[in-house]
C-alpha cells in the first residue's frame, strides 16, 4: 500500500510538472523574453570564419586583473583571496583581484573533488571560455588556500619568465 501511495504521489509530481512547463511557454510573457534574449546574442559565425587563439602561456603573461570563484562548500573564496594579496610576488606581477566577473582577466575556479582532499583550480580565459592552467593540491596536513596561492603565483611566474625569454 505504501508503494502504491509513493507512485501515485511522484505521478501527479510529474504530471504538475509538466503542466507547469507548459503554461509556462505558452504565456506571452515568456515569449517576450524569449524574444528579447534573441536579439540580445551575437549572431552565428559562419562555418568559415576561423577562431584566433592566443597561447595560454600569452594570456597568462599578460592577465592582470583575478576573479575568484568556488564551487566548494569546503573552500571559502575570500580566504584565497587574502593568500593571494599577503605574497610579495604580486606587487611585482601587478596582479589584482575583483568581485566584478565582467572585468577580471582570468578567473580562478576551484573545486575539490568528491571524497577526496584534493583540490583542484583552474585559470580560465571569460571570453572565449579557455582553460589556460590547472594544479592540484591536497589539503591533508592544513589548509589548502595557501598551497593553492603558492601554485597560482608559480604559474603566474613561469609564464612571465617564459613570455620575457621569448621577447629577447
Amino acid at each position: 500500500m505504501k508503494r502504491l501511495n509513493l507512485l501515485v504521489t511522484r505521478s501527479v509530481a510529474v504530471t504538475l510538472t509538466a503542466v507547469a512547463l507548459t503554461v509556462a511557454q505558452s504565456s506571452p510573457a515568456t515569449a517576450q523574453v524569449d524574444q528579447s534574449s534573441a536579439q540580445n546574442r551575437p549572431a552565428p559565425r559562419a562555418a568559415t570564419e576561423e577562431m584566433i587563439y592566443d597561447s595560454p602561456n600569452d594570456i597568462l603573461s599578460s592577465a592582470r586583473v583575478l576573479f575568484v570563484r568556488s564551487r566548494s562548500g569546503f573552500f571559502e573564496g575570500e580566504v584565497f583571496e587574502r593568500e593571494i594579496l599577503k605574497r610579495g610576488e604580486k606587487e611585482k606581477m601587478e596582479l589584482f583581484i575583483t568581485r566584478d566577473e565582467s572585468q577580471a582577466d582570468l578567473i580562478v575556479e576551484i573545486y575539490r573533488k568528491k571524497f577526496t582532499t584534493r583540490f583542484v583550480f583552474s585559470l580560465i580565459e571569460p571570453k572565449t571560455r579557455l582553460v589556460v592552467a590547472s594544479d592540484r593540491s591536497s589539503s591533508l596536513g592544513g589548509d589548502i588556500e595557501p598551497d593553492l596561492a603558492n601554485l597560482l603565483i608559480k604559474k603566474f611566474k613561469a609564464a612571465r619568465l617564459a613570455a620575457g625569454a621569448a621577447e629577447k
